[in-house]
C-alpha cells in the first residue's frame, strides 16, 4: 500500500470515528431531553444530521449507542481505575471498589444504565459472533484487570480461561444491579456488594462443620 493510499484510509477512518461520536452525542442529548423510550432512531439521525440508513450502519438499535457511550466513559477512566486497583491489598477490596463505583453511576442515571445492562446481558448470552463485537469492552477490561491482579497474588485460580473468569465477574455484578432495579428505594448497596463479592470469591460452597 502506498503512503497516499494509507493516508486516504486514515482520513476515512477519522471521518467515520467523528461521525460515530456525533451520533453518540446526538443520541445522549435526546435521551436526556426526551427520554430513551420516546426517542426514535429517526430523531437521532436527524439530530446527528445523517441519513437514517447511515445511522443503522453504525448502530442497529438505541441500546447499542448507549452501550458504546458507557463503554467509552469506562475506558476513559480505565488507567485511573487500574492504578487504584493496583494499590489495593487484595481481590476483595478491588471487587468492592469497582462494584461500588458502578452502583453510584447507576443511581445517577438509572434509565440509561437499565438499558445498558439489559443490552450487555443480551450480548453475553448471544452467539459468539455477536458477543465478540459488542461485549469485549467497557466492563470487561476491569474484570480482566482484577482477575490478573488476583492471580498474581494466588487469590484466584489460574487454570481457567481468562474469558470465563471475566464473564463470571460480569454475571456477579449483574446480580447486584438486578437487586438494585428490583427495589431501588430499599436497596442497600454495601450488604448487596458484600454478598456478591463473597459469591465471586467462594462460589456457593456452604459452611462445613469442623
Amino acid at each position: 500500500m502506498s503512503s497516499e493510499e494509507g493516508s486516504s484510509d486514515s482520513r476515512i477512518e477519522r471521518k467515520k470515528e467523528r461521525r460515530k461520536q456525533r451520533i453518540i452525542s446526538a443520541a445522549m442529548k435526546l435521551f436526556r431531553r426526551d427520554g430513551i423510550d420516546q426517542t426514535t432512531m429517526e430523531a437521532i439521525a436527524e439530530e446527528a444530521d445523517i441519513a437514517k440508513g447511515t445511522l443503522y450502519n453504525y448502530f442497529p438499535i438505541k441500546e447499542a449507542i448507549i452501550s458504546e457511550a458507557i463503554s467509552q466513559s469506562l475506558n476513559d477512566q480505565y488507567d485511573e481505575w487500574f492504578a487504584k486497583l493496583s494499590e489495593m491489598p487484595d481481590t476483595r477490596s478491588r471487587l468492592f471498589f469497582v462494584f461500588d463505583e458502578l452502583i453510584k453511576r447507576v443511581e445517577e442515571r438509572r434509565d440509561v444504565f437499565q438499558k445498558y445492562f439489559a443490552y450487555r446481558l443480551q450480548s453475553m448470552t448471544s452467539l459468539p459472533k455477536d458477543w465478540q463485537g459488542t461485549g469485549r469492552n467497557g466492563l470487561y477490561p476491569l474484570g480482566q484487570a482484577i482477575i490478573k491482579l488476583g492471580q498474581g497474588q494466588n487469590e484466584i485460580r489460574d487454570d481457567l480461561p481468562p474469558d470465563t473468569l471475566a464473564d463470571l465477574f460480569e454475571f456477579v455484578l449483574m446480580g447486584v444491579i438486578r437487586q438494585y432495579y428490583t427495589n431501588p428505594e430499599k436497596f442497600e448497596p454495601h450488604p448487596a456488594i458484600e454478598r456478591s463479592v463473597d459469591l465471586f470469591m467462594h462460589g456457593v460452597i456452604g459452611k462445613t462443620e469442623t
